[in-house]
C-alpha cells in the first residue's frame, strides 16, 4: 500500500513569506510528474522555516492588507520572458500582438490596427501585460 509523504501546514507571517510560499509552491509543482517533494533544506533557503517552531498567534495574515486580497496580482514580468520589468512585458505583448497580425495577414488594414492600439492601451493602463503574456503561455503549453 502507498504512503503518502509526511505533510506539514505553512503559514506566512507577511506579504513577503506569502509570496515566498507562492513561488516556492510554484516551483515544487513544476519539477515534472509525480508527487511534488521538497525538502527542508529547500524551506530553509527559502526561508520559509525557521531554526525555532513559530505560534499560531504569530502567524496571523491579513488578507486585505497583508496579501492584497481584491487587487490584482500577476506573476513577475520575468516569468513570463520579460526580464527588464513591465515595461518590458509591454514591449514583449506589443511584438507578440504585431506578429499576430502579420501572421493572420491584418497587418495593413488600419482598423485591425487601430483595435490592436486601442486593446494595448487598455491593457497597458490596467497593468495587465503580464497577464495577457501568461494566458498565451498557458495556451501554448496546451497546444
Amino acid at each position: 500500500m502507498y504512503e503518502p509523504p509526511h505533510r506539514i501546514v505553512l503559514l506566512a507571517q507577511s506579504r513577503t513569506g506569502w509570496a515566498r510560499l507562492c513561488r516556492l509552491t510554484s516551483a515544487v509543482h513544476a519539477h515534472g510528474d509525480g508527487p511534488p517533494v521538497l525538502a527542508w533544506d529547500d524551506l530553509r533557503a527559502a526561508r520559509l522555516l525557521a531554526d525555532t517552531a513559530t505560534t499560531a498567534d504569530a502567524c496571523a495574515v491579513d488578507p486585505v492588507k497583508d496579501l492584497g486580497l481584491g487587487r490584482p496580482h500577476f506573476p513577475e514580468p520575468a516569468v513570463v520572458g520579460a526580464p527588464g520589468g513591465i515595461e518590458h512585458a509591454a514591449r514583449l505583448l506589443r511584438e507578440r500582438a504585431e506578429t499576430g497580425l502579420i501572421r493572420r495577414g491584418l497587418d495593413r488594414d488600419p482598423h485591425a490596427r487601430q483595435r490592436l492600439e486601442e486593446e494595448l492601451a487598455a491593457i497597458r493602463t490596467l497593468k495587465y501585460d503580464t497577464y495577457f503574456l501568461t494566458v498565451a503561455q498557458v495556451v501554448a503549453d496546451v497546444l
